[in-house]
Order: structure tokens, then sequence, then C-alpha cells
């Protein structure tokens, strides 16, 4: 425990928020600039509805002041370019104004102010598409206000509820944002299926599923996300990051990054010492040889090989027999992009058990001719369902190593990770709400404060407290003479018998 909390707690915290033990500030990291972007990227939504409104504001104020609005602006420039001499449009105040013109042009006038007309029905629309653009946001997210959904534990989804609650507690209505909190593997995909709309921003944290006693948590965790993230409007662009899907955001100490997710902020992890299922996982996986990492590039360089240079020298039979080998071989049965296979195969018999002599033969003539079949043996997929297809390879004696993980690991989820996955939120959240609190031409919000003010009771109480001890102290003194009346009968009972 000591341990943990030296190599994890103090050094990641310390990171995550950007200062040490003494509160002395240490250079940005990379998880810290990612939580502060992307708490900046969101507070851009938050702040959306309000912008477009002054922007809106001021296009009204400018065109109907000036009398410039936009489309009959520029046809009258086209008109004066062109040398015509003629007045756009018909008006109740002055309806022989264009009497002397030619009709096309009053006509023309009716359609210019009908366009102008639909700019200012349409111009929110409008401005908030071009405000998404210009700062590459998803464009076909709902307008208005957002919705924000965090996915964690039980007990980090609703401290964390409540800080963002707080956060926003004086903010203004058209700048804020609705929280709700949900666990991942429990309530979430019942209670907010049916709630999730283009543009809901998803907070979820992430378990750590290299860790044997997590990968199974991890990975309905991202099965939840993705039935949150396919649920989309097929009336708009199926495009990722498009806005047609709710925007999801994990975090977690696994960098491993799934399908349906826009972005994946993964935590410092190295301090720590590794667990012994980590290390079997990495040992095993070096072990394996070039053969049984990627079997499908080895069955296609090997097929491309073969068909082109050894039946070029005349080898067609030795060609038709290594391929029928190779078809009935273990590599292209049993084999399904798994990142392990023959775990336990020792390297020198290797080759030999893995393919069928003919298959062998050609990839020993394969090698002679140079043709390298190398895959990069680092540490492994991130992968927690290919993690839990790894565990199902594993012996029993292994099984029984792994298990005595379980209790340390899951105190480090319930402790260590899920407590640096809460501070990384609180970064974020308060980067989000940071950024805000300050919107245009109004006075910035205390994210500090709240409107839930503390009431002191000043009504006085209806008992005394010396009427409270001396009713205490009466009650003692009489049960004491009920107790010394009792023994005095029980004695009397006593010498009678």
């Amino acid at each position: 425990m000591r341990m943990m909390v030296a190599t994890s707690v103090v050094r990641n915290v310390a990171t995550l928020v950007g200062a040490d033990q003494e509160g002395k500030p240490l250079d940005e990291s990379g998880p810290r600039r990612a939580l502060l972007e992307q708490g900046r990227r969101w507070a851009a939504h938050v702040r959306e509805p309000w912008i477009v409104l002054v922007l809106v504001g001021c296009y009204v104020f400018v065109t109907l002041v000036l009398g410039i609005p936009i489309v009959g602006l520029v046809a009258r420039l086209l008109l004066r370019a062109a040398g015509v001499r003629a007045q756009l449009g018909w008006s109740l105040d002055e309806p022989l104004a264009s009497a002397d013109q030619h009709v096309g042009y009053t006509v023309l006038g009716f359609i210019v102010r009908l366009c102008d007309a639909a700019i200012y029905v349409f111009l929110g629309k409008l401005i908030t598409w071009g405000s998404r653009l210009a700062g590459g946001r998803p464009l076909w997210a709902r307008h208005g206000k957002r919705t924000l959904v965090i996915v964690e534990s039980p007990t980090n989804h609703q401290m964390l509820e409540a800080f963002v609650s707080k956060l926003f507690a004086q903010s203004y209505s058209f700048c804020s944002l609705d929280v709700h909190g949900a666990s991942g593997v429990d309530h979430f995909v019942h209670r907010f299926t049916h709630r999730v709309s283009r543009g809901v921003l998803i907070a979820v944290g992430r378990p750590d599923g290299r860790l044997c006693c997590l990968a199974k948590t991890e990975a309905s965790l991202i099965l939840a996300c993705k039935q949150a993230a396919f649920i989309a409007n097929p009336a708009y662009s199926m495009a990722d990051d498009s806005g047609n899907a709710p925007e999801i955001v994990s975090l977690g100490h696994n960098p491993f990054k799934p399908a349906g997710v826009v972005s994946h902020i993964a935590l410092p992890s190295s301090q720590r010492r590794r667990f012994v299922d980590e290390l079997v996982y990495e040992k095993l996986h070096e072990v394996q040889g070039e053969l049984t990492l990627k079997p499908t590039r080895v069955l296609n360089t090997i097929t491309t090989r073969m068909l082109t240079e050894l039946t070029s020298h005349g080898y067609r039979s030795l060609a038709h027999q290594a391929l029928r080998g190779i078809e009935a071989s273990v590599l292209f049965h049993a084999f399904k992009e798994l990142p392990m296979g023959a775990h336990f195969i020792p390297r020198e018999d290797r080759t030999r058990a893995v393919v069928p002599p003919p298959a062998a033969n050609l990839i020993a003539a394969i090698r002679a001719s140079s043709v390298m079949l190398r895959e990069t043996a680092g540490p492994g997929s991130d992968d927690p369902h290919e993690r839990l297809a790894f565990a199902t390879k594993l012996d029993a004696r292994t099984h029984e190593i792994q298990d005595r993980q379980l209790i340390l690991q899951q105190f480090y989820e319930g402790r260590v990770a899920a407590l640096e996955r809460y501070i990384s939120f609180c970064v974020m959240f308060h980067a989000m709400a940071a950024e805000s609190s300050r919107p245009w031409l109004l006075r910035p919000w205390n994210i500090a404060r709240s409107q839930s003010n503390l009431r002191v009771a000043t009504t006085a109480a209806p008992v005394s407290a010396s009427d409270a001890s001396n009713d205490s102290e009466t009650v003692l003194s009489e049960t004491r003479i009920k107790l010394r009346l009792m023994a005095i009968k029980l004695r009397r009972i006593i010498s009678h018998m």
C-alpha cells in the first residue's frame, strides 16, 4: 500500500494538477495539457448559445439601423456596377416611388427582400454552423444547451456530478449545461440509451483493462460506450466526429482507444510497479515467434512469394503441395488475428509444431531467399478483449498465480486508479467551467461559489441544556432507587425460602 501511494498517487497527482506536494508549480505534462485542452474544447460547446445570440444581435442591429441587409446590399452594388439606376422593391409607405420603372426591378426587389428575410429567420443556425466550422468542432450537433453524462464508478460519478453542478451553480441559463451521472457497467445503458442525442457530451472513466481482474470490466464499459455511439441520425452525415452521434471522451490508464471514442486521454502509469499478470503477458508475447505474431500476414507473404517466384522456376507441383499444406495448417484454420496462438510451444519446435512439413519446407526456402517475416515483439496489445483471449489460453498454474493478484488489483482500482481518474476529471471540468464562466459582454460568475448558502438556525431550542442535564440526573437517581428496592425484595424472598 505504501509503495502504491508513493509511486502512483503522489507522483501522478502532482503531474495531473501541475504542482508538487509543497504547492510549487511543475512543468506542464502531456496528460495535464490534454485535460486542459479537452476542457476548453467542451467549454466552446457550452458558450456557443450565448456567442451565437450576441452575433445574431450584432447582425440585426447593423443591418436594420444602417439599412444594409446583406442580400439587398449586394444586389444594389451589382446594379450600380452595371450602370442601372433602379429602386429594388415596393413599400406601402411609398407605393408610387417605383411607378415609373420597369416592373421587373420591382419583382427583383421582392426576391431580394425574401432572401434577406430567410437569412434573418435562419441566422442563428447559419452563425452556429459558421462558428463550428471555424473552430473545427462537430457540425451536426444539436443547437442549444448541452447535456453532460459522466460514466464512472458509483462513487466517482456521484462526486463528479456534484462537483460540476457546483462549478455551474451561478452560471447564466444560456451558458450552462445539464449534468447526469451513471455507472458504465450497471445502469448507463438502461437509463441513457433513449436519452442520447446529437451533441451529448459523455465523459467515460475506464479502468485499466491491462490487469486480468479488470479486463472484463473495461470490455463491458467499452461495449456500453459503443452502444451509445451507434445512436446516430441517418438524416445527417455518418462521418466520424461530425456531430451526428454523442461526443465520447474517455480517460484512463490504459492507452488503448476503442472505436466510437472521439478522444482518449491516457493517464500516467509508468511510475507504479507492474503486476504479475502484466509481466506474464509481456514475456509470453516476446517468446512468440515470427510465425505466431501475425499469422495472416505470414500467410499472405508465403502465398505471394510462392506464386511469384517458386512457380517461375518450374516448382509448380511443390507450390501446389505447399498451398494445400498451408490451407490445412493451424495457421489458416485456427489463428484468428490474435497476438497469441502458441504461447507454450518451445522456440526450437515452433515452426515444426505450427506448420506441416510441406509448408515448413516452403518457409525454409523463403528464408533462404532472404524473405524475412518480421514483426515487432513489443509488450503486446492493450485491447482488453485480446487480454481476455490471452487469459483463456493460460494453463491452470498461471491462472492460480493471477488469482492471487485479484484482491490487490481490486484495491488498486478502487483506491488508487479511481482516485487518479477523479482528480483528472476535476482538472478537465474545472478548465471547462473556468473558460465558460467568462461570457461576452457579461460579468463572469464565480465558479467557487454557489447559490446554496448556509442557513444558520437562530430559533431558541425548546429545552435548555441545563434542563436536559437535570433530567438525566433525575432519571439516573430514580433508576438507582428502583434497583435497590428490587435487591431488598430479592433478599426477603431468599430468606423465606
